[in-house]
């Protein structure tokens, strides 16, 4: 009877050790999709009415004929396309890899969830810095607005090499 009853025990933790290392926890998985979808959402409506707002400012439609410098106004527009076609490419290349790899390792798909809600988050730090850059007044100022927006730019640019590179299925290397 003991006997009967090790064995079962030795099966019942056999088993919960192989869901623990091949499963995961699916709420730690949504809530870095969330936040994720999340950022990705506000920098995506962020960059349109960016674009929006400053080619109504470059036309003279705005009603408080705000003064705006052409070259920066041009500059924000450009760079919220960009922005937009970039958060369109890592979305998709999120959703390539969250498919590949959700049979994977926990590690790998954490990293992966955890790249998306980095990425989220960076770009909307990126974007807001961007939005100082019409209110800096003085240097020091300016280029503390800079300094913050090349870090972001960094992270930005890493999370988007690590998925073209688990895309293209080599190894990264650390």
């Amino acid at each position: 009877m003991n006997t009967v009853w090790l064995v079962i025990m030795i099966l019942i933790l056999y088993f919960l050790i192989r869901i623990f290392r091949k499963g995961s926890n699916p709420l730690e998985f949504k809530t870095l999709e969330a936040t994720g979808n999340k950022y990705y959402l506000e920098s995506l409506r962020r960059a349109q009415r960016n674009i929006e707002e400053y080619t109504k400012k470059l036309r003279g439609e705005t009603k408080n004929k705000e003064l705006v410098l052409p070259n920066l106004a041009k500059e924000i527009i450009e760079n919220s396309q960009n922005q937009v076609i970039r958060l369109g490419k890592a979305h998709k290349d999120f959703t390539h890899l969250k498919e590949r790899y959700k049979h994977s390792p926990i590690q790998i798909r954490k990293e992966i969830y955890q790249d998306w809600a980095d990425y989220g988050k960076a770009l909307n730090e990126y974007q807001h810095e961007g939005e100082q850059l019409e209110y800096a007044l003085d240097g020091e100022w300016l280029n503390e607005i800079y300094k913050n927006m090349d870090e972001q730019l960094i992270i930005i640019d890493e999370i988007e090499r690590r998925f073209k590179q688990k895309l293209a299925g080599r190894k990264i290397k650390t």
